[in-house]
């Protein structure tokens, strides 16, 4: 363990009168540590030695190694001092409050400012920065005051994996997790300490996929486990634990790979039904059977209608060929509603045909659409998370995978296969926009369907 504090029969006497006989003391990483006693005890004379403030008359302290006396700027470095009135000056404001203190702790230049602009978004104090302390409530000022990193939140910030920022309490903080106005949380309990069972709190939605969370968990105990308990082996006791907030829905199960991978194979084999309907009408125009067609006494959206619907009823036979493989020679669970995950399918199915359409009516000769048909169906699968899963993607990947229908058509699959008891209006949104999807394939494909050419 990490001796972060220690002093050695530390004292302070002025002349004949004692205000500190002797002081004994050690503090390693994560401990906290309260000094207790009764007024003129010498609980603050004990600080300001520590802290620089006052001169031992006997005695050593030590701080991260370095000798108070001896070696008193770097130990002063490694020390924060909130006092317990506010210390700050009322005429500047905040931002140059931050600049003056940091500057007197050796940061300069980008690195003084980055510091600044964490511990402004810290406090929650960012839209008032340039504004002087006196105009500052009471809570204000408190939060500026408070406003020196800890080491471990300190650690997370200069990750650059993560974005911090402080809450008022840890119910605010829970309460913006489960309303999705933050993704995850981490509360670090003031008795911060492993190996007394004192871990700190990831608060994540405990519902999203393995994908999105294991990664963040896993950084988060990596930077943790190395501020705390130094570089490796450092400490095995658990640095971290997962909760869910409120609100939140029930987390998914845990899962196979092929529990992860069926899904989204049948996505994406399952739209490459749209490549054979295109190519089918162009078969059709170039073999002469479609002129026929049109001669028949049948309305041509009958006859639109009448080509489509066997190829939607194939892609639902190849859907239920894909999740039965699945679940019989995979072990693959369905742990919604076997409704739910047949609504989805018919969607998913309705979609890709009308995708076909929508293919076909731009014409073209069976090489070009075979070609240019393929490409589109494997960077939609790409982008729409059925060879990558998407919450593992860079956000900007992720946004334009909502374009797709495979993203949606996903989601709703993992939430029937992964969460127990999933029924129509728990993937109602995925059902709607799939099919929002199909109807637009299916209008714009129609409108522009070629009949004579």
């Amino acid at each position: 363990m990490t001796v972060l504090l220690q002093t050695r029969g530390l004292g302070k006497s002025y002349g004949a009168k004692v205000a500190l006989d002797t002081l004994d003391l050690r503090v390693d990483a994560g401990e906290m540590v309260g000094l207790l006693g009764p007024n003129g005890a010498g609980k603050t004379t004990a600080i300001s030695m520590i802290a620089g403030v006052l001169t031992p008359s006997r005695g050593t302290a030590t701080i991260d190694g370095h000798d108070v006396r001896a070696d008193p700027y770097p130990a002063r470095r490694a020390l924060g001092l909130v006092p317990q009135d506010i210390a700050l000056y009322e005429e500047l404001s905040a931002r140059q409050n931050l600049a003056f203190f940091g500057a007197l702790w050796g940061l300069r230049g980008r690195e003084l400012h980055a510091r600044i602009d964490w511990a402004l978004d810290l406090a929650g104090l960012v839209d008032r920065a340039r504004e002087p302390i006196s105009r500052y409530s009471g809570g204000m000022k408190r939060r500026l005051n408070d406003a020196t990193a800890g080491k471990l939140v300190a650690a997370v910030d200069a990750s650059g994996v993560f974005r911090t920022r402080a809450e008022q309490s840890t119910v605010d903080l829970r309460a913006r997790v489960a309303g999705d106005d933050g993704r995850i949380g981490l509360i670090i309990p003031a008795g911060f300490d492993p190996a007394a069972g004192r871990p700190a709190e990831l608060v994540i939605d405990a519902s999203a996929p393995a994908q999105f969370r294991a990664p963040i968990q896993g950084a988060l105990e990596g930077i943790l486990r190395r501020a705390h308990f130094g570089p490796p082996p450092g400490g095995d006791a658990p640095v971290l634990v997962v909760t869910s907030p409120e609100g939140t829905p029930e987390p998914l199960q845990p899962s196979s790979g092929f529990q992860v991978s069926v899904p989204g194979n049948a996505v994406l084999f399952g739209f490459f039904i749209a490549l054979t309907v295109a190519i089918s009408f162009v078969d059709e125009k170039k073999t002469g059977t479609w002129r026929r067609l049109l001669a028949a006494p049948v309305s041509r959206p009958m006859l639109l209608l009448a080509k489509l619907v066997p190829f939607y009823v194939v892609s639902l036979i190849q859907m239920a060929i894909l999740f039965g493989i699945g679940a019989l020679a995979f072990g693959m669970e369905v742990r919604g509603s076997p409704l739910a995950l047949a609504a989805m399918t018919m969607a998913v199915s309705f979609c890709a045909v009308a995708l076909g359409l929508f293919i076909a009516s731009f014409g073209g000769s069976q090489k070009q659409v075979g070609s240019v048909g393929s490409i589109s169906l494997l960077v939609m699968g790409l982008v729409g998370g059925a060879m990558v899963p998407r919450l593992i993607m860079p956000e900007g990947l992720q946004a334009i995978g909502l374009a797709t229908p495979h993203a949606w058509a996903l989601e709703g699959y993992y939430q029937v296969l992964m969460r127990e008891g999933t029924g129509i209006f728990g993937i109602d949104q995925a059902i709607v926009m799939v099919l929002a999807f199909g109807i637009g394939f299916a209008a714009i494909g129609a409108w522009r369907f070629k009949f004579e050419r």
